[in-house]
């Protein structure tokens, strides 16, 4: 069968591109539309596009960063997007309540793409996923292809212990552009001086939704933040908790999973230290439940376990160059006394000397260079990105436990970012396209939409040709 493909380009949101956002509205558009072209290759025939467009979109969204990182036409998504933290990831916003385009849900669905291809398995998560609905025509939804990738890494899980791992980094924005994210989004915390509410101050969280919650500890000691429902006590809820240690320069993301009247996390922090509580619903077939939230700071009972888990050996982290802007960092599992590691620290800072064999120890008490990634749950990967090309790198590992105890950070290893490319829009590489001298004025009718980096697309599919509008 022979497909014809076509674009129409209209885009109304600015971005970063150092050439003029209509240039790069044009790249992230040409990127966001091309994957459309091989999820209609990669769909099956009876793929349900109600049920599957949020994936389809968060993806196309998602390349569009990957392939042109210096846009970042994606991060006006975002706002809007945090702005409903309780709305579901996986429904296509707005198919039961008004336009199905309603405030672009799915297009900021993008930051649960990012979330894998940085704190998971990179940016083979996303092919994985595609592959998986390209493979299994009789599970194609986009939650069965995330269960798979989940289980696939950590035996066991499903889409919403990633989701788990997700709201944890979405509590402090731990991410590549989290700064960029810090200066757009600001009203996604729904209390932010307490982490004890009931459900009926706050919008109930639907499936795969979830409540942010932030405090700063006065008493130290354990604190014990739970969850307790008040009708459905059978549901499946996520609790989250998020500790910051003063001055660290890391997260601790803690998280369980279960349905119980009473979900309890604890864990040991100290006076000034931060917390982020995050109840999510986790439920895909009941309807969410009352709950109220509590917090004990300062108790006096010991925590159940105070044994940090064991050291990373250096022999035992390996640092690998992806391309001039990113690195991919494996390590052996870290072994523990009680055999409940709850995820991984990763710290790395640019070399500012010469690098030395062995290696001596840069400070990395200096939280204004060192960069932290926590990788939520015993997942043993993290790819780090937004780095320079041709410098070199130190980095380390740390893991902790289901109780918050952070073990021994590993020796250090140093990694250079690789030889930097010439970007096909550089006007000084041999290639690049020359800078148009300035952004024509965009007509006020035709930019009043958005693009496949800009706003939505709307996909049509009539067979035998497929034709891809970016609206």
């Amino acid at each position: 069968m022979n497909y014809d493909y076509s674009f129409i380009i209209d885009h109304g949101l600015l971005n970063e591109d150092p050439d003029g956002y209509l240039r790069g509205a044009m790249k992230v558009t040409a990127a966001h539309e091309l994957l459309h072209v091989f999820h209609f290759l990669y769909a099956p025939l009876d793929w349900d596009y109600v049920s599957g467009s949020w994936w389809m979109e968060a993806t196309s969204t998602w390349l569009e960063d990957y392939a042109f990182s210096r846009v970042n036409d994606y991060v006006n998504y975002l706002p809007t997007w945090f702005a409903n933290p309780e709305w579901s990831l996986a429904v296509l916003r707005g198919t039961t309540e008004g336009s199905p385009w309603k405030l672009g849900r799915q297009y900021g669905d993008v930051i649960f793409a990012k979330y894998l291809s940085e704190h998971f398995t990179g940016p083979s998560a996303i092919i994985d996923s595609w592959e998986f609905i390209r493979d299994t025509p009789t599970d194609n939804g986009p939650l069965f292809a995330l269960d798979f990738i989940a289980d696939s890494t950590v035996a066991g899980w499903t889409a919403e212990d990633l989701y788990l791992g997700f709201s944890g980094a979405n509590a402090t924005l731990d991410y590549e552009d989290g700064d960029n994210y810090r200066a757009r989004v600001a009203d996604y915390i729904r209390s932010s001086a307490s982490l004890a509410i009931a459900s009926s101050a706050v919008t109930l969280p639907e499936y795969l939704g979830a409540t942010y919650l932030k405090d700063t500890v006065t008493n130290g000691g354990e604190q014990r933040f739970f969850y307790t429902s008040t009708n459905d006590n059978t549901a499946d809820w996520g609790l989250g908790l998020v500790y910051v240690p003063l001055g660290a320069g890391y997260d601790v993301v803690l998280a369980k999973r279960h349905a119980a009247v009473t979900k309890v996390i604890l864990a040991d922090a100290a006076a000034l230290d931060t917390l982020y509580g995050v109840p999510s619903f986790l439920d895909e077939i009941k309807t969410v439940s009352s709950y109220t939230t509590g917090h004990d700071a300062g108790v006096t009972s010991p925590l159940v376990n105070t044994i940090s888990p064991n050291a990373i050996a250096l022999a035992a982290t390996q640092v690998t160059t992806v391309n001039p802007m990113t690195i991919r960092v494996d390590w052996d599992p870290a072994t523990d006394p009680d055999d409940d590691i709850g995820g991984y620290i990763v710290q790395y800072q640019p070399v500012t000397g010469p690098v030395t064999e062995p290696i001596t120890e840069p400070d990395w008490t200096d939280i204004s260079v060192v960069v932290s990634r926590t990788i939520y749950g015993d997942n043993s990967q993290a790819w780090l990105g937004g780095l320079v090309g041709e410098a070199d790198y130190y980095v380390r590992v740390a893991a902790y436990d289901i109780f918050g105890n952070v073990g021994t950070f590993s020796n250090s290893q140093a990694q250079i970012a690789g030889v930097e490319w010439a970007y096909l829009d550089d006007p000084d590489s041999p290639w690049g396209i020359p800078t148009p001298l300035a952004n024509p004025t965009p007509d006020p009718v035709s930019s009043s939409g958005g693009g496949g980096g800009g706003g939505g697309c709307f996909l049509g599919m009539l067979a035998p040709t497929v034709e891809i509008y970016g609206l």
